[in-house]
């Protein structure tokens, strides 16, 4: 699936129920409910994706499950995304979490930003979830940006916290490489446009430091390009056929 745009819906964006769907170039604006959300499976792949919430009617950019009344279930959610930039409402007290991973979902989520969410930019749930990502490495998020009112959303019945799982280069996640946790509203990415609702701009300035610091997937459905975020900066050439109105 290429070239979607799905424009406040009101409900989720796109809901995946399992299979392998693969998507690219697909834009998110002004869903009621999640942007992008998954359960029973999804293993597809997705490069360059874009979200851009709306204030008053959200709630999270992307919503991954893999089974939530039996979270070990087969076949595990596990999607490979790359290039992917989510951006919430900073004002708006329902736009809630920017990545949430639970209920035991795999993903390998490379090259990402998350920016602008209320609630959260990452919250990861259920004992399984931090479990799949422990033992076996099912769950990394790496090369990526994270900067949110609040980047983390850590609760005290968890194994690790979620900010230790997004650096966990250091420790016992050592593929979470590269991530980097910035301070809102000063993050230095260039992506203030991109908060505007009905005439947003996605394509950060020719100078983002998203410019660089991204890592290619060996997998050839994806392009190898060295930027982060779904869009290059200086350029935008791939989005410009979308309407806001």
């Amino acid at each position: 699936l290429e070239y979607i745009h799905v424009h406040r819906t009101a409900d989720d964006g796109v809901e995946l129920l399992g299979g392998t769907v693969d998507i690219r170039h697909l834009i998110i604006t002004g869903a009621a409910d999640d942007s992008i959300d998954w359960t029973f499976g999804w293993r597809g792949r997705m490069q360059y994706a874009l979200v851009q919430q709306y204030a008053g009617d959200s709630d999270n950019g992307i919503e991954g499950d893999n089974n939530g009344l039996e979270n070990e279930a087969s076949p595990r959610s596990y999607p490979v995304i790359s290039h992917v930039t989510l951006v919430g409402s900073p004002n708006s007290p329902s736009s809630d979490t920017g990545l949430l991973l639970r209920a035991g979902t795999g993903a390998e989520i490379r090259n990402g930003v998350v920016y602008g969410f209320n609630g959260a930019g990452l919250d990861i749930d259920d004992e399984e979830t931090f479990f799949y990502a422990l033992a076996f490495g099912g769950l990394t998020v790496s090369d990526s940006v994270l900067c949110n009112p609040r980047n983390f959303q850590n609760d005290r019945d968890e194994p690790f916290s979620d900010e230790v799982f997004f650096t966990g280069a250091q420790g016992a996640l050592p593929r979470n490489a590269d991530n980097e946790a910035r301070e809102f509203p000063d993050c230095g990415l260039g992506l203030e446009d991109a908060l505007v609702e009905g005439d947003p701009s996605f394509t950060p300035p020719a100078d983002s430091p998203l410019r660089m610091g991204g890592r290619p997937l060996r997998d050839p459905f994806f392009d190898r390009v060295s930027f982060r975020g779904a869009v290059e900066p200086g350029t935008g050439q791939w989005w410009t056929w979308t309407r806001f109105d």
